[in-house]
């Protein structure tokens, strides 16, 4: 073996082992020098990899109300003599809709600044307050937590300006005077006085707020009598404003101390508080204008003016004071209860009209109005011909479907000089008949057709052209009506035995659901109503208690100390069926309204 060949097979080998251990301790060498960097980016990828498989939950949502934990001064202090509250609460607050749910009894002239500084309601009063007096601010659902929103519900805060805090009450509840519902938006209110000047002079000592059930509760009161008054407040100045519903009471009431709760044998709590019927009831009610006016004169049409009126009139009469060689320029229709009168008119030539509304000899108003009508858009593309002709309208429902328990009527847009009644035609089935009609109103625009009609029978009511003709000259175009009358088993039959504890009159009012009113009676006694041909569905009984025997609900008085007509609901939503006779009964009493 050549020396070369030795060489190549010992020494290169030992180099190349010396070579490899060089890289292994420079590579140690270099994660010696950077082993802060290593560990960093290993513990990095480890708490990465940990996130990807278990991720970290937000847990549960955040349900719970704040709570105050302190306050300068303290709720239920006395001898209060700042002009600031501060109120801490136990996690960030925001503040909603506070101008609505604030409310400060004894009221204050001029409304406290709120502000929220963290955690902190700071109340700054910016007038001096009464002395000896004990406030409660009535913060509502106004403070709320800042991340979920959640109410603090119903939160007051009490403090008195003197040595001691009131600690009585009154409480009461309110109705809606006819529908008995509560009230959507009222303050109960107490005054130490009983002058009837009073709501529309001052604001009151106390206030409240009735809740959703009419009731209402008005505590830390001093000892004493008070006038009490429920109001729909709509401009909040606490004041009794014309258009706003009032409630009164007829007597001074005393303020009593709250019972302390009693505890059974195991300590849970006997609610003692005074029961609903034991209670001021008060009735809200809006009182009526006992002023007439014109609410409105419009033209419905190119010779038709419709005045319409706040209360029914009597003997309505429209005078052209320059035109007195006009007689006879109009006629006139009042409806049933008297607020809306249609007049025609009738050899007017001027394009506008002067005239003073009279009820009898009493002047209502003076009138201008120009005679220049618009047409509807409805009638818009007819062209001229729909304006020279007479509009005829019926009873029958679109859907075809008529009454049993209804005459057919037709009626004219315009009172009639011309009527060929005997023209009109009504197929009934196969057969086709001349019923005959007749006018049945004092214009002559209603057109009763006299036939009784078969139940679940197909008519066809027939009119031909120029059958009437209207005080104008306008005459009608022929007119075809398919309906058929409805069976007797489509209606239901209620039966009502009214059983008054006292006697005295009533009107017996039958409504539907929608709030409609279906049927009508008076009685004074003892009586059974039988209301027939009502469609199925849902019915509500009223009776209204007729003091003044006038035949309707007469709403109250405040200064003429006039309560509204006493309301009594039936108990219960009768739900009538088809081809079906209801009987109820019904014991009349207070106790039931």
């Amino acid at each position: 073996m050549s020396m070369m060949t030795i060489t190549s097979t010992i020494i290169f080998p030992i180099f190349a082992i010396m070579n490899y251990y060089r890289i292994i301790l420079s590579a140690i060498d270099w994660i010696i020098r950077h082993w802060i960097r290593i560990a960093f980016f290993i513990t990095l990828s480890i708490l990465v990899s940990c996130a990807v498989q278990s991720p970290i939950s937000g847990g549960e949502k955040d349900i719970t109300p704040p709570v105050a934990l302190i306050s300068s001064p303290k709720n239920f202090s006395t001898g209060f003599k700042g002009q600031r509250i501060i109120i801490t609460f136990n996690e960030y607050i925001t503040l909603k809709d506070i101008e609505k749910q604030v409310l400060i009894s004894p009221p204050v002239e001029k409304a406290p600044k709120f502000k929220v500084r963290g955690k902190s309601l700071l109340i700054s009063f910016v007038e001096p307050l009464q002395k000896d007096a004990t406030y409660n601010i009535f913060l509502g659902n106004a403070i709320t937590d800042l991340t979920e929103g959640n109410a603090l519900t119903d939160y007051s805060f009490v403090f008195s300006t003197g040595g001691r805090l009131d600690s009585l009450e009154i409480a009461g509840n309110v109705h809606e005077a006819f529908d008995l519902a509560p009230p959507k938006a009222a303050l109960g209110m107490l005054y130490d006085k009983n002058e009837d000047s009073l709501p529309y002079l001052r604001r009151p000592l106390y206030i409240s707020r009735v809740n959703a059930t009419g009731g209402f509760k008005l505590g830390n009161l001093r000892e004493g009598r008070f006038k009490m008054i429920v109001l729909e407040d709509l401009n909040g100045n606490y004041l009794y404003d014309r258009g706003e519903a009032i409630a009164f009471s007829d007597t001074m009431i005393a303020a009593y101390r709250p019972e302390i709760p009693k505890t059974d044998s195991i300590g849970k709590a006997i609610v003692t508080e005074k029961v609903k019927s034991d209670l001021p009831s008060l009735a809200l009610f809006t009182e009526c204008d006992s002023v007439q006016r014109l609410l409105k004169a419009s033209l419905v049409a190119s010779e038709h003016l419709l005045l319409s009126f706040r209360f029914g009139v009597k003997n309505p009469k429209l005078i052209l004071p320059f035109q007195n060689d006009i007689s006879n320029w109009y006629l006139s229709e009042s409806n049933k209860t008297g607020d809306t009168l249609n007049c025609w008119l009738k050899n007017i030539t001027s394009d506008s009209l002067h005239f003073v509304v009279n009820d009898g000899s009493k002047v209502i108003d003076t009138v201008n109005i120009s005679l220049k009508f618009k047409a509807k858009e409805s009638r818009k593309g007819q062209g001229d011909a729909s304006a020279t002709k007479l509009h005829l309208r019926s009873n029958i429902s679109r859907q075809g479907n008529f009454p049993l328990n209804s005459p057919l009527i037709l009626l004219a847009e315009n009172p009639l000089s011309k009527a060929d009644f005997k023209s009109i035609r009504l197929v009934e089935g196969k057969d086709t008949l001349v019923p005959g009609a007749r006018f049945s109103d004092s214009l002559n625009r209603r057109i009763s057709v006299n036939k009784k009609l078969i139940e679940g029978t197909q008519y066809q009511l027939i009119v031909p052209d120029s059958a009437f003709t209207d005080i104008y000259g306008h005459a009608n175009d022929s007119l075809k009506i398919q309906f058929r009358t409805r069976t007797i088993a489509d209606y239901g039959t209620l039966i009502i035995n009214i059983h008054p504890v006292i006697s005295q009159p009533y009107v017996i009012q039958l409504f539907s659901d929608a709030g409609k009113l279906v049927k009508e009676e008076r009685i004074d006694s003892d009586k059974k109503l039988t209301f027939t041909f009502l469609y199925p569905g849902k019915y509500k009984l009223k009776a209204i208690v007729d003091s003044n025997r006038n035949g309707r609900w007469d709403t109250g008085n405040y200064l003429r100390h006039v309560q509204p007509e006493m309301v009594i609901n039936f108990p219960t939503v009768l739900d009538l069926r088809a081809n079906w006779e209801q009987e109820e009964e019904w014991q009349l009493s207070v106790s039931n309204h």
